[in-house]
Parts: structure tokens; C-alpha cells; sequence
């Protein structure tokens, strides 16, 4: 279904909206008010132009006061301002003159006439109160009454209850009153009877009058609609002085006509001229009024008979309390002074010719068709066009779907009827949101049942949470004991690096001893086989002297005999020392190896021991993490 958000004459300021559902608690018409969820994620309440009757119900709702209306006043001043005052016309267009609704006198008894005469200066041609117009519609009700016998019809000077009814009770229309309103009688009047050719704006009480100029019944007699609250505003913005313009009154005489805004007003005009005896049933409020109205058919079969006239007033207290007044029953009494006032006045002023007041209703009614002997009644007739709101059927399935999406598993969490969302009832609220005029995060019981859900889950977290932090503490402990370990271990590996070095040392000195001994045996080597020259010259020279070199000659013998022994033990011990010295060499290569590798050891202990420091730190850091968080969601829950 198509939608017009904000787009008619009552409409929401989103930036200030809260979403706080007092308009849609308040609204009598379950799909005026459309609750979106914006970028930010902040529920919006918007008001739909197609589904609104404009009972100006949710200005009074919103505390925060972002619903507004909107009327013609601001352009009734500009169109002025173009014709130019009081100058003579010429070519800058038609005049305007000014209907006025009874209950502004009432609203205004010491600054009215003030007003008008600002009015007048600013260009307005005439002043009619409509009080006149409701004389005529009086008229043309009981002569419809009592000439056709239409018992039981609903009056029609609320345009808000012509709108409820167009829009969702057409069956009703037949039921509307086809007389037209006081406002809409005196334009036909102007025109027709005394050929007022100005163009013609509305002061009135009321925000709806302005759908009434638009309808077809409106025959495009009205230009303008002219709220008080819209006057008024308009007069303390530009610091008027009402007091320095001239007081000016309105055109006509009127008669009881004057009492139609009053509460009751239109049931004493009946039995003024009708007598007690006609009944006139009146509902007043919107609290009361659409109830009334959806009962009314049943009402009526079970009763079996009707009333003369059923006198429906969107606003308590009738018109003087309209959608677009600045006064309340609760911050005045003035009015309902001057309500008393004038009844009385009217009442004792309808006379005879001879000055004589008439008591007769019968007498006075004829006074009344005498006065208005020249008026056809068909001129002042009207139809209705039934407009109703699309709807859709919504199945008992979608509505236990949409039950189950809200977390609503038991008829009881079903009847809850918290009204919270703003609607009277949580299958309403259902209906809602599959019609796509709400959601769920609107209900305060799927909010609650998801948050506790969440609070669930948060508290398992918690839990889990705290077994984490078991877990990291455990850990952060075994991590310190790594990181003595590692650093036992690297003292441990540290001495053993200590000790290789001296070994190595030990082993290098050893080698070089050994060099020491193979090159002395080179030595011993060479001074045997000098020696072993030697005693073979001498055993030579021992032979040559024969018998005296004979003892030399031994000599020579042993000393040939050592210096072998000599040599063959200096090649033995110098192959040995070279075996040695080649074991040596493998010995001093593996402990440079061994040793290499301590380094290594050494090397990764240490950055064990850092990297068992840095996971210590960030232990340490996760577990301050997870006992902030489990402060925090205990502060929450």
C-alpha cells in the first residue's frame, strides 16, 4: 500500500521525534501513524496523510511537540500584501473577504473586534460570521427532519467525523446528515443569495476545514483556511497592537445559530424549535466519539428505535475547544462564561412582532421558515464520497507467525496488552508490524525477552570468561616456571660454555706440547744417526789398529748398538706422538663443535626466557582485559 509521509496538513518533525508512541496510543485510526527506523537506527513516528482524519489528536499528545499543522494564514497575509491593502483593486485582483466562525468571538470577547479591525487593514474587504451560515443550516436540518422523517442521522459540521467516516465506515454516509455545514452554508449564501463575488477565507477553529474546501462539497467556494492558533501567532510575531486599530464588527445579524461550537449547541438549536421532547443524542472527544461510531449499527438493532439527530464532535466541549485553538478547558474559564452569556442573550432576543419572547418551539420554528422563507433547501444539500483506506486482509497465520518472531510463545505473552508500542493490544501490535507500519523492536516485551536472552549469553560468556582467566593464570604460572627454568639453564649452559673453552684451551696446549716432543724426537733422531756414523768410523779406525783398537772397537759397537736402539725408539715414539697428535686435532675439532653448540643452546635460552617474558606480560594484560570485562557486565547485568 502506498504511503504519503508528512505531506498533509498535520505531519511530524522527525529531527526532534523520539519515537515515544504517545501519537499512536492517542490516534483513534490504527495506520495513521507509520514508525520507521531511520539510518541512525532511532525510531521516527510519521504520520500518514491518506490514513489520517486530521483530529488534531497527536498535537495535543506530543509532549515534545514535533507534530505541527499547517494553514493558509501565512498566505492569506502574502495575497494581501499583493492586492495592497485598502487601495482600490484595478488589476492587481479580487478581494478578500472573511468568514467567521462562531467560536471566535468566544475565544477572543475583548480583542475580536481589535482583530478585525488589524484585519481590515491589512486589506480584508468584509467580515460574515458564520453564525448566520449555522442559522441556515438549522433551518435546512429540521425542514429535512421533519420532511422526509430522517430520524437518526449524524450531523455533519465536523469535518473530522465526515473524514472517519469516508475513510473507514462508507456503510455510514447514508447515515451523514446531506445538509451542508454552517461555514459552507454562509459561502453559498454570499455567492448565491447576496452575490458577494470576493474571494472568501475561512477564520476558524479548525484544522480539518480545510479537506471540507477541497471535497467536492466545497464546490471551490473557500480559498482559505485561517486557523486562531496560526492568527494569533502571526500578530505576536510582528508585535501587532491590536488596541491602535480601530474595533470593527461583522456584516450580519445572526440568531441561535451562534451557539453551534458550544458544547451541545446544535441539540439546543432542535429542541428550540422542536421542543424537549426531541431527542438528540451527542458524543463528544476522541475518546469517546469512534467508539460510539464503529457500535453504532449494533446500537441501533438493539435498541430498535432512533433518535432525531446523533451530534458528533471530534473535539470535547465542541468547537470552541477546536484542533487549532489556544485555549483548553483546563486554562480557561472565560469561555465557558461567555458560552453562558450567550445563551441566554440568544434565547431571550428571539421575539415576536410585538416584542414578545416566544416560548412555543412550535412558534419559533415557524419564525425561523419565515425568516428564511426566500432560500431553496436544495441549494444547501450536499453528498459525501466514500474514500475508504486500503487495507489488507491479514490471515490468523501471518498473526501466529508474527507472535512467534515476537517471542511470544504462550497465549498469556500473548494478552499481555502492555499498550507500551501504542497500540490497545498486542494482536494489534502484531498487525502492525506486518502491515509494515511498525517493527519489532517497538515492543517492550520482544526487547525484554531478546535482552534477556542476551543477559543469558552474557552471563555464559562471563562464565567462560572467568574459566579463560583460570586457564591464563594457570598458564601465566607454568610460564614463569619456564622462564626460571630457561634461566637455570642458561647459567647451567653458560658454565658448560666456560668449561669447553678451557678444555679447548687445555687441549690446544696439549697439542703444542706434543709439537714440542716430536720435534725434540726429530732431534734425538739426528744425534743417533750422528752417532751411529760415528762408532761405525770408529769400529773402521778400531780395525786398522788391530789389536790395541780392539777395546775401541767395542766401544764403537755398543755406541752403534745405542745410538740404533736410540733411533728406532725416537721413530716409534715420534709415530705415536703423530697418531696422538691426529687424535688431538679430532679431539680440539669436536669440543670447537660441542662448544659451538652451548653458544647456540645459550642463545636459544635466552630467547626463550624473552619470549616467556613477553607471553608472561601479555598474559598478564589478557587477564586484566578479562577482569575489566567481567566488571563491566556485572555493572551491566
Amino acid at each position: 500500500m502506498s504511503r504519503e509521509l508528512d505531506g498533509g496538513l498535520i505531519y511530524t518533525d522527525t529531527k526532534g521525534c523520539i519515537g515515544c508512541n504517545n501519537c499512536v496510543r492517542e490516534c483513534p485510526e490504527f495506520g495513521a501513524n507509520v514508525t520507521i527506523v531511520d539510518e541512525k537506527g532511532d525510531s521516527k513516528i510519521h504520520l500518514d496523510e491518506t490514513a489520517c482524519i486530521l483530529c488534531g489528536v497527536c498535537l495535543e499528545a506530543c509532549n515534545r511537540k514535533n507534530r505541527h499543522f499547517k494553514d493558509d494564514c501565512e498566505k492569506l497575509f502574502k495575497d494581501l500584501s499583493a492586492i495592497g491593502g485598502e487601495k482600490e483593486m484595478g488589476e492587481k485582483g479580487r478581494k478578500i473577504s472573511l468568514l467567521i466562525a462562531p467560536s471566535f468571538i468566544l475565544n477572543y470577547p475583548h480583542e475580536y473586534k481589535h482583530i478585525l479591525g488589524y484585519l481590515k487593514g491589512k486589506g480584508i474587504n468584509k467580515f460574515y460570521s458564520v453564525s448566520f451560515g449555522a442559522d441556515i443550516t438549522a433551518w435546512a436540518y429540521l425542514n429535512y427532519i421533519v420532511k422526509n422523517n430522517a430520524l437518526g442521522r449524524i450531523s455533519q459540521p465536523c469535518p473530522v467525523i465526515v473524514n472517519h467516516i469516508e475513510k473507514y465506515q462508507p456503510e455510514l454516509i447514508p447515515n451523514l446528515m446531506p445538509i451542508q455545514s454552517p461555514m459552507m452554508s454562509m459561502a453559498i449564501y454570499l455567492r448565491k443569495y447576496l452575490g458577494v463575488d470576493d474571494d472568501l477565507a475561512f477564520l476558524g477553529p479548525c484544522i480539518a476545514k480545510k479537506m471540507e474546501m477541497k471535497s467536492a462539497r466545497g464546490k471551490g467556494l473557500i480559498s482559505y483556511n485561517v486557523t486562531y492558533l496560526s492568527l494569533m501567532k502571526h500578530i505576536k510575531q510582528n508585535a501587532v497592537r491590536l488596541h491602535s486599530y480601530l474595533p470593527v464588527d461583522d456584516e450580519l445579524e445572526y440568531g441561535m445559530g451562534s451557539l453551534f461550537p458550544t458544547p451541545g449547541g446544535l441539540r439546543e438549536n432542535i429542541e428550540f424549535y422542536m421542543g424537549s421532547d426531541a431527542l438528540v443524542l451527542q458524543v463528544e472527544g476522541e475518546q469517546l466519539v469512534y467508539e460510539y461510531l464503529k457500535k453504532m449499527r449494533v446500537r441501533r438493532l438493539q435498541t430498535g428505535k432512533a433518535p432525531v439527530l446523533v451530534d458528533l464532535l471530534n473535539c470535547g466541549k465542541g468547537c470552541t475547544y477546536g484542533t487549532a485553538t489556544e485555549f483548553n478547558i483546563a486554562n480557561n474559564d472565560f469561555v465557558q462564561m461567555e458560552i453562558h452569556k450567550l445563551r441566554k442573550q440568544k434565547q431571550k432576543t428571539f421575539k415576536d412582532e410585538n416584542d414578545t419572547v416566544i416560548l412555543d418551539p412550535a412558534e419559533r420554528f415557524a419564525k425561523l421558515n419565515q425568516r428564511f422563507s426566500h432560500l431553496d433547501i436544495r441549494d444547501f444539500m450536499c453528498s459525501y464520497e466514500g474514500k475508504p483506506v486500503s487495507t489488507r486482509e491479514i490471515r490468523p497465520n501471518e498473526i501466529e507467525t508474527m507472535y512467534l518472531q515476537l517471542l511470544k510463545a504462550s497465549e498469556a505473552d500473548r494478552r499481555i496488552d502492555c499498550r507500551s508500542c501504542g497500540y490497545n493490544s498486542c494482536e494489534d501490535m502484531a498487525k502492525a508490524i506486518i502491515t509494515g507500519i511498525n517493527h519489532k523492536e517497538n515492543c517492550v516485551y520482544y526487547v525484554k525477552a531478546k535482552l534477556k536472552g542476551q543477559i543469558s549469553y552474557q552471563q555464559s560468556t562471563i562464565n567462560y570468561f572467568k574459566e579463560l582467566s583460570g586457564l591464563i593464570h594457570l598458564m601465566n604460572i607454568d610460564n614463569i616456571r619456564i622462564s626460571l627454568d630457561a634461566s637455570i639453564i642458561d647459567e647451567r649452559v653458560y658454565d658448560a660454555v666456560i668449561h669447553g673453552e678451557q678444555m679447548h684451551q687445555a687441549l690446544n696446549d696439549l697439542q703444542q706440547e706434543l709439537q714440542r716432543i716430536i720435534e725434540s724426537y726429530d732431534q734425538i733422531s739426528s744425534v743417533a744417526r750422528t752417532s751411529n756414523i760415528l762408532s761405525i768410523n770408529a769400529a773402521i779406525e778400531a780395525t786398522h789398529l788391530g789389536e790395541q783398537g780392539r777395546g775401541f772397537s767395542l766401544i764403537a759397537e755398543e755406541m752403534r748398538s745405542l745410538a740404533q736402539n736410540v733411533l728406532l725408539i725416537a721413530q716409534q715414539s715420534e709415530s705415536n706422538s703423530t697418531s696422538l697428535t691426529k687424535v688431538l686435532k679430532k679431539l680440539v675439532k669436536s669440543i670447537t663443535a660441542f662448544t659451538n653448540r652451548i653458544d647456540g643452546i645459550k642463545g636459544s635460552t635466552v630467547e626463550i626466557k624473552s619470549n616467556v617474558g613477553n607471553i608472561t606480560s601479555r598474559t598478564n594484560s589478557m587477564v586484566e582485559l578479562v577482569e575489566e570485562h567481567d566488571r563491566m557486565e556485572e555493572n551491566t547485568i
